[in-house]
């Protein structure tokens, strides 16, 4: 089946894609299918991005009570 390139564009189909081809009360239904994961696609989309913008430090003050660090930490006195 031959798609017009701007139908094709808008649903973002291309020649690789899978499509599901349904019946619907009398109506021809065309669906994209997800494509699976491919690590080398994901590089080549984050790549595509750019450089990743870097969130400015949060100082969240001293460490309290027993999160790591503080004067409660159960392995403060621990020797590593």
């Amino acid at each position: 089946m031959i798609l017009p390139q701007e139908i094709a564009d808008a649903a973002g189909i291309d020649e690789q894609s899978q499509i599901a081809v349904t019946l619907l009360n009398g109506v021809i239904v065309m669906r994209r299918l997800p494509q699976p994961f491919s690590r080398e696609r994901l590089i080549r989309q984050a790549r595509a991005r750019g450089p990743a913008k870097r969130h400015p430090e949060i100082d969240f003050g001293p460490p309290l009570g027993s999160e790591l660090g503080g004067p409660n930490d159960p392995t403060r006195d621990d020797e590593w």
